[in-house]
C-alpha cells in the first residue's frame, strides 16, 4: 500500500524531470543524480520506521528542501518483490502518463528494490541508471555517518549516472491479468470447474458479453472465453493441470496477480 507522507511545491506540469529513488543507507547516491538530472520532483521508496534507517531518510529530505527540490516520501516494503512491485509501477504509470520523463535509481536501496525498479522500468518505458560509488566512507563500511555525525552512507562520493540500455519487456494485458484474478477468485470461493461463475462474473466487469443463454455458458461463449483467455493463461505458464487434470494457479499465476 502507498502512503505519500510530505509533498512540497506541488506541480501539475506536464515534461517534469522525475527521478524514483530508494532510501537504505545512502544519501550521496540519491542525492547526486538527483541534482545531476535537474530532477523538478523526487520519488524515495522506503520502509524507515526506526533508526538508523530514519536518519538517511531525515537527511536526505533535508537536502531535498535546502535544493527547493519537490519530494513525495513513499513508504513500501522494499525488501518484498511482491508488495514493492505494485508501488512502482503505480508511481512510474502516473508520471509517464503525465507526460514526464521518468529516471529510475536502481543504483542505491535494498536488492530487491534494484531488481523491481529495473524490471517496471523494461515494462513501463522509465529510464534507469547506475552511478557506481566513486570513493566510500572507510573500507569495511561500517561507519555511515560523516564527522559531523550526519549520514552519508557506503559512499562517500559518486561517479556520473550512466544510463541503462533500453531494452523493452511487454507488460501483460490488464484484461488477462483481471480475468486472471476472477478466475482464481472464483475457483477459491466456489471451487474448481466453475466455468459458468467465472464467466457471469467476467461479464458483469466487462471482459466479457453476449456468453449467457438461457442462464447457462453457450458454445460460442465458451469458445470465446477459452480462445480469448484460457488458452493465453496457459500458454503465459499462468495456470497448468495438475494430477487430477484440473487446472490450478502455477506460482507465475500468484505472483502475476499479486504484483499486476
Amino acid at each position: 500500500m502507498i502512503i505519500f507522507i510530505k509533498v512540497i511545491n506541488m506541480s501539475y506540469r506536464k515534461d517534469l524531470r522525475i527521478v524514483i529513488s530508494c532510501v537504505t543507507f545512502d544519501t550521496v547516491k540519491i542525492i547526486e543524480p538527483i541534482k545531476f538530472f535537474k530532477a523538478d520532483k523526487a520519488y524515495l521508496f522506503h520502509k524507515a520506521d526506526r533508526i538508523p534507517y530514519t536518519d538517511f531518510l531525515d537527511e536526505i529530505i533535508r537536502q531535498l528542501e535546502s535544493l527547493g527540490i519537490e519530494h513525495k516520501e513513499i513508504f513500501s516494503n522494499v525488501n518484498k518483490f511482491e508488495e514493492l512491485m505494485p508501488d512502482l509501477i503505480k508511481v512510474m504509470e502516473n508520471e509517464i502518463d503525465n507526460g514526464n520523463h521518468v529516471f529510475v535509481n536502481i543504483e542505491a536501496g535494498s536488492a530487491v528494490y534494484s531488481s523491481a525498479s529495473l524490471i517496471a522500468s523494461m515494462m513501463l518505458g522509465a529510464t534507469p541508471f547506475n552511478e557506481g560509488s566513486k570513493d566510500h566512507m572507510i573500507d569495511d563500511h561500517k561507519k555511515y555517518y560523516d564527522e559531523k555525525g550526519r549520514p552519508v552512507g557506503l559512499a562517500k562520493s559518486v561517479r556520473e549516472p550512466y544510463l541503462l540500455p533500453a531494452f523493452h519487456l511487454e507488460k501483460p494485458p490488464e484484461k488477462l491479468v483481471h480475468g486472471l484474478k476472477i478466475w482464481n477468485e472464483v475457483r477459491i470461493k466456489y471451487g474448481n470447474r466453475k466455468l459458468k461463475e467465472t464467466i457471469q462474473m467476467m461479464e458483469k466487469t466487462g471482459l466479457l458479453k453476449d456468453c449467457m443463454e438461457r442462464n447457462k455458458v453457450s458454445h460460442s461463449g465458451h469458445m470465446f472465453f477459452r480462445r480469448n483467455f484460457l488458452q493465453k493463461w496457459i500458454d503465459k505458464g499462468w495456470i497448468e493441470k495438475d494430477e487430477e487434470r484440473i487446472y490450478q494457479l502455477t506460482s507465475d499465476g500468484e505472483m502475476i496477480i499479486k504484483v499486476l
